[in-house]
């Protein structure tokens, strides 16, 4: 995966309801951070965070509510602030780094053929879209510790704006969704990839709704992880249903 440098900066973004008026507003809080396994190696641990949190528009209660849930989904779960936990996490991974890729690189730095012993972890977390009093956020890793290939992870929360507690999409839908939720799922598969390439690479013939889904405007995604449908190239899989094919599902 490519390095991105970011600075630590504060950007105030506006999510818009389908009215036009300005409700959730928002800050990001953007790190990058990269140090080398000792001073003369080429191997680094490289750190990216990237968290987009509320800030305005809703009730403070759902603002500590949500951005407590955002720190923990995102591996900061610290009872302080976003740039000490961020920091505090970048300190124990890079410790981390150090007890592990240390030893591994004195004992063969002096060999024709040494391993890489980069290490890579990024997380990145947005709102990705609204939905009546549902907004959901979107969380997206990458860590990389060695091997042909690091792991990618997608996870969406949704939170109820007025109070910030999370929303299962059992509370959305009717009880029993499921069985006409997978139906359609498994309709909309092909429109998330190459489906005259890659449909013979998925594991199943037919999906059900999975842990992670996302509101939008137009209709609902759920997210499925890497080896959950098909091989690792084709990492994590969004298939979007539209809301005008949900409403007999409805509550």
């Amino acid at each position: 995966m490519i390095k991105r440098i970011f600075a630590c900066i504060a950007a105030v973004a506006v999510m818009v309801s389908c009215t036009g008026k300005q409700e959730l507003k928002t800050s990001t809080f953007e790190k990058f951070f990269e140090k080398g396994l000792t001073e003369d190696s080429e191997d680094t641990m490289s750190i990216l965070i990237d968290i987009e949190y509320p800030t305005a528009g809703i009730p403070e209660e759902a603002i500590v509510k949500m951005t407590n849930a955002i720190m923990g989904h995102s591996r900061l779960d610290r009872p302080i602030g976003i740039e000490e936990a961020a920091e505090q996490y970048i300190q124990t991974r890079y410790s981390n780094y150090l007890q592990t890729m240390l030893p591994l690189y004195e004992e063969m730095k002096d060999e024709d053929n040494i391993f890489g012993c980069d290490w890579d972890d990024y997380i990145e977390g947005y709102f990705v879209g609204r939905w009546r009093d549902i907004v959901s956020y979107r969380i997206d890793t990458y860590s990389y510790s060695g091997g042909a290939h690091g792991s990618i992870g997608t996870y969406c929360y949704n939170f109820n704006v007025n109070t910030g507690d999370i929303v299962k999409d059992r509370q959305i839908f009717v009880d029993g969704f499921e069985t006409r939720m997978g139906e359609l799922l498994t309709s909309h598969l092909c429109d998330s990839f190459n489906c005259d390439k890659d449909l013979d690479s998925i594991f199943v013939s037919e999906i059900m709704p999975s842990a992670d889904y996302c509101v939008t405007s137009t209709g609902i995604d759920y997210i499925y992880e890497e080896y959950e449908l098909g091989p690792v190239y084709l990492g994590c899989i969004k298939v979007h249903v539209p809301w005008s094919e949900l409403k007999e599902i409805l509550r």
